[in-house]
This record gives C-alpha cells, sequence and structure tokens, in this order.
C-alpha cells in the first residue's frame, strides 16, 4: 500500500512561524528606532540589534538541528518576508 504524504500542512506551519517570527522581529526593529528617535542613546539600539540578530541565528540553528529541510526554511523566509510587508503597510509612524 502506497501511503501519500501531503506537506502543505506542514509548509503552512512553517509559513505561520517565519511570519511569526517576523512579527516579532520587526516589532523590536519598530520599537528600537522609536526609541532611537525619542533620543534614548543609541546603545539600546546596538543591544537591540545584538539580540534580534542572536535571536535569528538561534531559529535558523535550531531549524537546521532539527533537520528541516529547504522548503520548509523556505517557506518561513516566505512567512517572515511577508510579515515585514504588513510592517511597512501597517505600523504607524511618518511616511
Amino acid at each position: 500500500m502506497t501511503e501519500t504524504i501531503h506537506p502543505v500542512p506542514e509548509l503552512a506551519f512553517s509559513l505561520a512561524v517565519g511570519a511569526a517570527f517576523g512579527a516579532a522581529y520587526f516589532a523590536h526593529l519598530w520599537r528600537a528606532v522609536r526609541d532611537l528617535s525619542a533620543e534614548r542613546g543609541t546603545g539600546r539600539m546596538l543591544l537591540g540589534f545584538a539580540f534580534r540578530l542572536a535571536t535569528a541565528a538561534g531559529a535558523l540553528a535550531f531549524a537546521a538541528h532539527a533537520g528541516a529541510e529547504v522548503a520548509h526554511l523556505l517557506a518561513a523566509a516566505v512567512g517572515f518576508a511577508v510579515s515585514r510587508q504588513i510592517w511597512i503597510r501597517l505600523a504607524p509612524g511618518e511616511r
């Protein structure tokens, strides 16, 4: 008997995780830029950059260690990019 494998739910999950990670990443970035424009110093922005970079590297390392396939990593990257586009359109601020 042949089993049918449906990768769509797994890819949808990867897309959702990428979108959620992107939303958190860009929310933190937006806050860091807002704090910088409020003259709270560049130290907080640099610390935030280090935190975002470490979190992104950690998430990628976790996915690689867990055995994520290329399709799952690409789906997560698409979710991240979609989240970026949503933040660009909806984030409050001057344009």
